[in-house]
């Protein structure tokens, strides 16, 4: 899924296998982009030059020119990678880490997306830092017998 807000932008859904990197788009709202769609870092720039998309679009229509949102579906099978220190800590997480998309709630205008790890805990993808990069295992489900034994923990925990 794609939480609301990310409906503003042009968006796709997510490929097995594809890598995928977390994301703020200009509505603050973070979301999935490919690694291949990651914007260049920025050099250091004017204040005016830095700001610019914003005060252009004070003036002008809306125009999306950043990646498309890369939407994932419930129950999509994901590993985490290089999680941050300060994120296993709270969590309870590995280095690297496998997870299952969920919908945390339905409550119109809240953020819905979410992540659910083997241990039970779970995160909404607003909570994940910007450049957290994602691996897509599978966008339907469980597949396979050993698929099904390796995440009946995660998805016994609705």
């Amino acid at each position: 899924m794609c939480d609301y807000s990310l409906y503003l932008f042009p968006n796709r859904l997510a490929c097995d296998g594809e890598e995928l990197v977390a994301y703020r788009f200009s509505s603050g709202c973070t979301g999935f982009i490919s690694v291949a769609d990651m914007p260049e870092p920025q050099s250091l720039k004017s204040w005016l030059g830095r700001n610019w998309p914003q005060l252009r679009s004070w003036f002008l229509p809306r125009r999306h020119d950043g990646p498309k949102a890369v939407c994932i579906a419930p129950g999509a099978r994901l590993t985490l990678k290089a999680v941050e220190h300060e994120l296993c800590e709270r969590l309870g997480l590995e280095e690297c880490e496998q997870a299952v998309f969920i919908q945390v709630t339905a409550d119109d205008l809240s953020y819905r997306d979410g992540l659910r790890f083997r241990n039970g805990r779970q995160i909404l993808v607003q909570g994940l830092p910007p450049g957290q990069r994602v691996r897509i295992i599978s966008t339907s489900g469980l597949q396979d017998e050993n698929d099904e034994t390796a995440f009946a923990e995660v998805l016994a925990y609705d």
